[in-house]
C-alpha cells in the first residue's frame, strides 16, 4: 500500500532516480513508496509518532541517492478545496524556513522574518530575495497538487534528494540538531464546499515554471510538527537535500486566509528509514489483536 490517508485526505511519496546536472529538468516519473502504519507494528522505534482520530502515522523505506516527490492529487476529488502545509525534517519547503507549527500562512505586506514592509513583488531587502505568496500548496492555485522539492530564493524548485551526507541535508544546514527524521502534512479544508468549476486539469506528473504574485503573514491555529528525534536502532540517518532544478510552479492561492478552516481536518506523519531497517520491522509482523475483545473470556455461541 502506497496511499496514506486520514479522514478521506490522501498523500503518496515517490522516490525515482535523482536528477543530475544544472540545467532545468521536467518532472521525474512515479516510483511509489510502500507505506506502513506505525501503530500496527510493535517493533517500531518508541520515538516514532502514533496515530489518533485526527492524525495518521506511517513509516516508509527509502534509499540514498534517490529523488523524492509528494503526490496529493487524489484530494482534487474532495468536495472542499484542500490546502496542505508540508514539513520536511522541520523545514517548510516553500519558505525554506524552520517551522514548529503546521499553520497556514500568507505573505502580503511584511517580511515574516524581519517584520518590515515588502518592496515590490514581496521583495525583502534584508532577506535579499522575493518571498513566496504563501507557505502551502492548494487546489485553488491553478496547479496540480504535488511538490517535488525545495523552493529557492529565485522561485525555482530543486528536487528533494535522499543522501547520507549530512553536509548536504537542507534541515541539517538550517537548523542543525533541531531537525527531525520525519515528514509532515497538515490538510486544511475550505469553510464552504468548492464550486463545480474545476481549478485545473489533472495531467500526468509534469509542471510549469514558477510564477508568483500577492503577499502578509496571517496565521491560523497552532499544530505541532513531528518533533521526536531519531532512535539509534542501526537505522541510517538519511538526510533530505536539494538537487537539480525542476520545471515546476508553486501556484498562488488568491483567496484570503479566512477562506480556510482554522483547524486542519487531518495530519499525516511519515517517519522514514533505510530499506534494511524497514525489512527488520516488517519481519517481526503486525501486532496481534483480540478478535472478540469485548467478549474475551466469556462463554458465547449456541
Amino acid at each position: 500500500m502506497s496511499l496514506m490517508e486520514i479522514n478521506s485526505l490522501y498523500a503518496e511519496i515517490n522516490t525515482p532516480e535523482a536528477l543530475k546536472g544544472e540545467h532545468l529538468f521536467g518532472l521525474p516519473p512515479y516510483d511509489k513508496r510502500p507505506a506502513y502504519l506505525v501503530d500496527e507494528y510493535s517493533s517500531c522505534p518508541s520515538n516514532w509518532m502514533h496515530g489518533s482520530s485526527k492524525a495518521s502515522s506511517y513509516f516508509i523505506p527509502i534509499s540514498a541517492q534517490r529523488g523524492m516527490w509528494f503526490d496529493f492529487t487524489k484530494n482534487t476529488s474532495n468536495l472542499y478545496d484542500v490546502a496542505i502545509v508540508i514539513s520536511v525534517q522541520g523545514i517548510n519547503p516553500i519558505t525554506g524556513k524552520k517551522i514548529t507549527e503546521l499553520n497556514l500562512e500568507q505573505y502580503k505586506e511584511k517580511c515574516p522574518v524581519h517584520n518590515i514592509d515588502f518592496q515590490q513583488n514581496r521583495y525583502c531587502h534584508k532577506c535579499e530575495y522575493i518571498w513566496p505568496a504563501q507557505n502551502y500548496i492548494s487546489t485553488t492555485s491553478g496547479q496540480p497538487l504535488w511538490i517535488d522539492g525545495f523552493r529557492n530564493e529565485n522561485g525555482e524548485v530543486r528536487q528533494y534528494i535522499i543522501t547520507e551526507d549530512m553536509t548536504r541535508g537542507i534541515a541539517a544546514q538550517i537548523v542543525g540538531d533541531d531537525r527531525v527524521w520525519a515528514i509532515g502534512f497538515a490538510f486544511y479544508l475550505s469553510k464552504k464546499p468548492k464550486s463545480s468549476k474545476l481549478h485545473y486539469f489533472e495531467p500526468l506528473h509534469h509542471g510549469c515554471l514558477f510564477n508568483a504574485q500577492n503577499q502578509t503573514l496571517l496565521k491560523s491555529c497552532s499544530i505541532p510538527i513531528c518533533t521526536r528525534k531519531i532512535d539509534v536502532y542501526n537505522n541510517k540517518t538519511l538526510e533530505i537535500g536539494a538537487g537539480a532544478k525542476i520545471r515546476q510552479e508553486i501556484g498562488v492561492d488568491l483567496n484570503q486566509i479566512d477562506y480556510w478552516q482554522t483547524e486542519p481536518t487531518g495530519l499525516i506523519y511519515v517517519s522514514y528509514c533505510d530499506e534494511e531497517f524497514c525489512s527488520k520491522i516488517l519481519k517481526t509482523g503486525k501486532r496481534i489483536d483480540k478478535k472478540d475483545s469485548a467478549l474475551s473470556g466469556l462463554k458465547i455461541g449456541n
